[in-house]
């Protein structure tokens, strides 16, 4: 082929403003052209059909762009234009991209490159490609797109095949063909998370004051400079990064979509979202497979890019290292938010960090105000314990639709069974989640220890007011968190307390396992409280730590490895627990085995010392439920006199008793309870007094 023909053939046949369907038509028929003049009079005469096909193929294709062009029915850009400029693409690259493109289109194509291929196969090669580039036998501008044209770089056009390159097919990206063809459907395997459900506009909300004016965002996030930034960086030409990251990924996703929403991006999540079944490549992930990983990570790429739409990626953990390179070397704007990957800081692109701010209190109480103006009377109680964000309400609307649809005020339990089924998702890991049953009348303590833990209750009941609306969370890290600490021997009522908050809460018992929780390797333990706080935020769940000195212990002077990677995990724990928003509760025997520093970030601590003769009473009279048949011989004043013991072996002892009763088909009498109280005296290693 000489250049006079070449240069026409290319212009013609890849040129910028066609759509793909004329370019490979048009390419069909220049190649037509080009067999029939190197090709002999026989070989002309078998590939009859096929040059017809090619010929016919062509006219049809001229005559609908006419039609279409009069018409003026194509209103933006074809999405083979569209990428072209996007990478810079010349003639020679678009022509590479139309042609592996050419078999999925049509059949008759697929027909003609068999004739051709040395193998009868329905794909062109590298070699046709070459030939139709250039006729010099060194074949220079093959070999330069071979080695940089990013059609080939970014897996556009693959090259496969094990046979002698020339003899390779070229084979176009899977899930190419429909979206350079223009067609709007994402193939089902590659879809992006759905968007963000329709909600209220926050923004136009009049403020309740000059103070809450600033705190009081909700959609209104994207307004700040820092955001307004992204927005602009993303949108602009250079091929931007954007790190999201925060500490609470719930509100990472939700800033990550409004994001997404305000540049009309896609949102993917590799590992696939809670609760949703369609993150992009969740199948590859789940399979362990790096390899398919990246190459449904690439596939997701190559969508956008030929969209030209803006990709936002979810992480939940670091993704693997050839994920993460292929996303910083992509030439297209990104979105990276959660768990970003190292390397990023040695990013050369320009990068920019952005945090995900939590909505404040006052918003959230708007939200719920707002989204479902049906749960007003529930709406204090629900918004201290739940931060729920935009799209749970919305699903929360359709799971409580038999009460809306009527007009009522659906009745708190099933609000809260509600939320806790949408809020509640996957494993809870390193903790064992306990729905609490205890109440404030099956805990007895001193008056004072009481009244402290309504307090602590009543403190996360009425945070929106002293929080938001009279302005104490400026500047407070951690504010709308609550911190606890009980101390005191076994037995004494610690577990039960905390239970009985969680069930004044409305709140599932989150109870960590601290024998899965703390590795041996480093930094591991880190990353599974980490997952326990996260989890307990999410939910609304109470976080209790029994036996926390075992965690939360003095740190020590470093004297080798051990004692280093020990006081960082520490230091790791302090930084957790301060800026915790939920409820944690810890427990010790020995208060004098934690760290001074943990102390001071305690809300409250409170000292369970063993019960004295009147609350031994009460908790033996609470022991026995109405239905429990007792024998006239009980008095539960003396039993307390004569046995001072904390309120845990009380209630081995009367459930002890009732087991020996039953089993002699009597009423529960003393001598079944002595009976049981030796049995607790000898397993707890205390002197009888009989």
């Amino acid at each position: 082929m000489n250049d006079s023909v070449a240069a026409p053939l290319l212009m013609t046949a890849a040129r910028a403003d066609a759509p793909l369907w004329l370019a490979a038509a048009q390419l069909g028929a220049r190649l037509a052209e080009l067999l029939r003049a190197q090709a002999n009079e026989g070989d002309a005469a078998t590939w009859a059909r096929e040059l017809g096909f090619l010929d016919a193929h062509a006219a049809r294709a001229q005559t609908l762009a006419h039609e279409l062009q009069a018409s003026a029915s194509q209103a933006e850009p074809p999405a083979l234009a569209r990428l072209a400029d996007t990478l810079g693409l010349d003639d020679d690259e678009r022509c590479l991209l139309v042609l592996a493109a050419m078999p999925e289109l049509h059949e008759g194509f697929g027909a003609a490159f068999a004739a051709l291929h040395p193998r009868g196969e329905t794909r062109p090669t590298w070699a046709l490609f070459s030939w139709l580039v250039t006729d010099d036998l060194r074949r220079p501008r093959s070999w330069q797109l071979l080695q940089h044209s990013p059609v080939l770089q970014l897996g556009l056009v693959r090259i496969v095949g094990d046979t002698p390159l020339p003899e390779r097919n070229l084979r176009l990206a899977e899930g190419m063909a429909c979206a350079l063809n223009g067609a709007p459907e994402w193939p089902e395997s590659l879809a992006p998370l759905p968007e963000l459900p329709d909600l209220p506009d926050f923004t136009d909300l009049p403020a309740r004051g000059a103070a809450d004016a600033a705190s009081v965002e909700a959609n209104d996030w994207l307004a700040r400079p820092a955001p307004q930034q992204a927005l602009a960086l993303l949108s602009g030409d250079t091929p931007a990064l954007v790190a999201l990251r925060g500490p609470v990924a719930a509100v990472v996703r939700l800033r990550a979509r409004q994001l997404a929403a305000a540049l009309d991006a896609h949102v993917f999540a590799p590992e696939g979202e809670p609760g949703d079944g369609r993150g992009a490549p969740a199948a590859a992930a789940q399979s362990g497979s790096t390899a398919a990983l990246v190459d449904r990570v690439r596939q997701c790429l190559q969508q956008c890019l030929l969209r030209g739409c803006v990709s936002v990626w979810l992480f939940d953990a670091p993704p693997p290292a050839a994920v993460a390179a292929l996303l910083e070397s992509w030439p297209a704007p990104l979105v990276l938010a959660g768990a970003l990957p190292g390397s990023l800081a040695h990013s050369t692109r320009a990068l920019l960090t952005l945090d995900a701010t939590p909505l404040s209190g006052a918003a959230l109480a708007r939200l719920w105000a707002q989204a479902l103006p049906e749960l007003a009377p529930h709406g204090a109680l629900i918004g201290a314990r739940y931060a729920v964000l935009p799209e749970t309400l919305a699903h929360l609307r359709r799971d409580l639709q038999p009460w809306l649809a009527t007009g009522a005020t659906p009745p708190l339990p099933a609000c809260l069974a509600a939320l806790k089924a949408r809020t509640t998702h996957g494993s809870d890991g390193f903790a064992l989640r306990l729905v609490p049953r205890a109440s404030w009348s099956d805990l007895v303590l001193p008056p004072d220890r009481m009244a402290a833990l309504r307090g602590a209750v009543e403190r996360m009941q009425h945070q929106q007011r002293v929080l938001d609306d009279w302005g104490f969370a400026r500047h407070q890290r951690g504010a709308r968190g609550l911190r606890l600490l009980f101390s005191g021997l076994p037995g004494t009522g610690k577990t039960l307390a905390a239970e009985v908050m969680a069930h004044a809460l409305h709140a599932d018992l989150l109870v960590i396992d601290l024998a899965q929780l703390v590795s041996k390797w480093i930094g591991e333990t880190e990353k599974n409280l980490a997952a326990a706080f996260d989890q307990a935020e999410g939910t609304g769940a109470v976080l209790f730590f029994d036996e926390a000195d075992a965690l939360f212990g003095k740190r020590t002077e470093v004297s080798d490895a051990h004692d280093r990677y020990a006081n960082i995990e520490s230091a790791y724990l302090l930084a957790r627990l301060e800026r915790f928003d939920g409820v944690a509760i810890l427990a010790t025997n020995l208060r004098g085995n934690l760290d001074k520093a943990f102390l001071r970030r305690f809300e409250l601590a409170l000292e369970f010392a063993e019960p004295a003769a009147p609350e031994r009473a009460a908790i033996w009279r609470a022991q026995f439920p109405p239905a429990a048949p007792l024998a006239g011989d009980l008095d539960f004043d003396s039993l307390a006199a004569q046995h001072p013991l904390p309120g845990a072996l009380i209630r081995n002892a009367a459930l002890g008793a009732a087991f020996i009763a039953a089993a002699a088909g009597q009423a529960i009498g003393r001598h079944h309870i002595e009976q049981a109280l030796q049995m607790e005296y000898d397993k707890s290693g205390r002197v009888s007094p009989h």
